[in-house]
């Protein structure tokens, strides 16, 4: 075995690739260092890092990435000022996106650790709000999971993060524990607007999902299948209803099911309920 010994100045966080690549945040000097399997050491022409603290990767060549061409196959996610930026870029060093503290809704944000899940999205511990926060491929803000505290699906200081991306298991280290997790499935907002012709039901789907959806009368009976285990990404999606002559006026019932695509299929789904007044 060989051991390597690096003169970094307040190296941090570091990062695998499937060949063997290190990436190393050098946070004195602002920069990011690779050191190949060789022992070669260089700093990646990346400018404008401010004290960069965390770092992830995920390449087109790991057997369980989603993503095996460019721009979303091979990729860095870096933590810097202070927690209050995310960034992506390639391995060679170009800046791909950016997502800064004052875009959130719900701040503070001051996040500590990241990791890529399958399908290339970001996920970040957020230690000042006390929550994980979902960023997607280009780092568009998805979902904030958790609050500060110490019951379930509540953390402390939560900091390192990894995703096992082969069955989607999460674990979380906070201040003085750790927390696992299954990668689950939401939809959030489901709402209904009428049309012309019916209804459109709006919703915000957390992660690529699985998603069945029915509508059913007071009797439980089904009047309009949706669509079953439809493949739907992750974000803004829509399902649309348009009842048939024979539907008299009444209220119905909106019964929407989704199931994460990996984690935890075939293991849980969520289903949401709404109530749908119809008259003719």
């Amino acid at each position: 075995t060989e051991i390597y010994t690096l003169s970094l100045h307040d190296a941090l966080p570091i990062s695998f690739d499937t060949a063997g690549d290190l990436f190393i945040t050098d946070t004195g000097h602002d920069q990011i260092k690779e050191r190949s399997p060789s022992g070669a050491l260089k700093a990646l022409p990346i400018g404008g890092l401010d004290h960069p603290t965390a770092i992830c990767v995920i390449d087109a060549q790991a057997q369980w990435s989603f993503y095996k061409t460019d721009p979303y196959g091979s990729r860095l996610a870096v933590i810097d000022r202070q927690g209050t930026r995310l960034q992506t870029f390639s391995l060679s060093g170009k800046p791909l996106a950016v997502f800064t503290a004052d875009q959130v809704t719900d701040g503070p944000m001051r996040l500590w650790g990241c990791a890529f899940d399958y399908y290339g999205n970001v996920v970040a511990t957020d230690y000042a709000k006390g929550c994980l926060r979902k960023f997607g491929r280009n780092l568009e803000y998805l979902v904030t999971f958790g609050s500060q505290g110490d019951d379930d699906y509540e953390f402390d200081q939560p900091r390192g993060i990894c995703i096992n991306n082969e069955f989607g298991q999460m674990f979380v280290s906070e201040r003085a524990s750790a927390e696992y997790y299954w990668i689950g499935a939401d939809a959030l907002n489901l709402a209904f607007q009428k049309t012309a012709t019916g209804f459109r039901f709006p919703f915000f789907l957390t992660e690529r999902a699985l998603v069945t959806a029915v509508v059913k009368d007071a009797d439980g009976n089904v009047v309009k299948d949706l669509g079953q285990r439809q493949d739907l990404e992750e974000g803004a999606q829509e399902l649309d209803w348009s009842p048939d002559t024979s539907v008299s006026s009444g209220t119905y019932t909106l019964q929407l099911t989704v199931m994460a695509t990996y984690s935890t299929r075939e293991r849980e789904a969520k289903q949401l309920l709404l109530s749908v007044p119809y008259s003719k």
